[in-house]
């Protein structure tokens, strides 16, 4: 991603190998080096060991007693990094293990330029494009998810299973779930008691035996949950965003109830899934990608174009090849929460016949 001249690091909870060089830190506000212009080439002069990648503490080297603790964590909010006449504040982690422009090449040509890392080669441009929506008149996609979550329209779930309890557990599973919102419908309390639906093509069994159907391995370090995959969110209402990356967040304990009180969901998205997710947002009482929407719609499309910076598939990193997905990372505060009823998935297409591809690159 471009380097910002100062940007604010929040709620990062990332570990680095130099203490010295440890930027990615809570309320931290990281500059560029003295002198340096933010988007020269002389960033590129930098010795690769100056830059420690930022990535989410590593996995407890003694193997712990197995857990059986299960909990779900409802988000109460969530924020894309986008701030309304200031810059944006970045959340994530270093998703291709490349420091881009700080020693290392680009992980991948981008049609918009040079794309440079943050310090310790974090990625997120998402942010730079949820500043660009709300810019033009689109919503804040913060605050919508937000005041969505708090009156019980939607929600996004996170499971964890087979915790031991303790600071360190050596294996966890973890799921995202997108949500269609509380039981009754009514604003949630987040006070653990609060029962929210999930969908029949997430879930299977019964109610009070419900599992994921897909999920993935993680780790707990010093009471902080780590676990890499790939993981769905709800950024626009029926805009499921597949995310490959990391979730990242702090295990507290609530009148006997765990669950994750903060945190970061970082990982990397495709270009076509992001624009379809744009199209999504609603403005006016119309999705932009409909009829009279598409000046607004191509300007965002080229926005999303533009910051293309990484491969939708890690397996192209490095490879010299066009990049093909985009960086997002959101921080997140959560509530202990209950998993309810199962409803049918809605399964109402949108933008199925937008264009979701990129313009031929110059």
């Amino acid at each position: 991603m471009r380097r910002r001249a100062r940007a604010a690091i929040g709620l990062a909870l990332a570990s680095v190998s130099a203490v010295a060089a440890c930027t990615i830190v809570n309320g931290l506000e990281v500059q560029s080096p003295a002198g340096a212009d933010a988007s020269s080439d002389a960033a590129d002069e930098v010795d690769s060991n100056v830059c420690p990648h930022a990535l989410p503490p590593p996995k407890p080297s003694a193997t712990g007693p197995g857990g059986s603790e299960i909990f779900v964590t409802a988000l109460v909010s969530f924020d894309l990094g986008n701030r309304d006449g200031g810059d944006p504040v970045i959340y994530g982690f270093d998703l291709d293990n490349t420091c881009s422009c700080q020693g290392q090449p680009e992980s991948c040509k981008s049609s918009g330029g040079k794309q440079c890392d943050l310090e310790g080669g974090l990625d997120d441009n998402g942010a730079g494009l949820a500043q660009l929506i709300q810019t033009l008149g689109g919503p804040d996609l913060s605050a919508e998810g937000a005041q969505n979550f708090k009156s019980g329209a939607r929600g996004i779930l996170m499971w964890v299973a087979g915790y031991n309890g303790l600071p360190d557990d050596d294996s966890v599973q973890v799921s995202l779930l997108v949500s269609p919102g509380t039981d009754d419908g009514g604003a949630p309390s987040f006070d653990g008691g609060d029962s929210w639906a999930v969908t029949d093509d997430q879930v299977t069994g019964g109610r009070g035996t419900l599992v994921p159907k897909t999920y993935s391995t993680g780790y707990v370090a010093n009471g902080t949950l780590v676990v890499q995959g790939t993981f769905d969110v709800d950024l626009v209402a029926g805009g499921r965003l597949s995310l490959a990356g990391y979730v990242s967040g702090t295990i507290a304990k609530r009148d006997g109830s765990f669950y994750l009180s903060r945190g970061v969901v970082a990982g990397r998205s495709s270009i076509a899934t992001t624009i379809r997710v744009i199209g999504g947002i609603t403005k006016d009482g119309k999705k932009l990608c409909d009829p009279g929407s598409e000046k607004l719609f191509a300007t965002l499309k080229s926005g999303v174009c533009g910051r293309a910076d990484i491969m939708a598939d890690p397996a192209g990193d490095g490879k010299d090849r066009a990049c093909d997905g985009l960086s997002l990372g959101m921080g997140f505060v959560g509530a202990p929460a209950q998993f309810g009823s199962v409803r049918p998935q809605d399964s109402t297409p949108y933008c199925a016949d937008a264009d979701l591809s990129c313009p031929p690159s110059n």
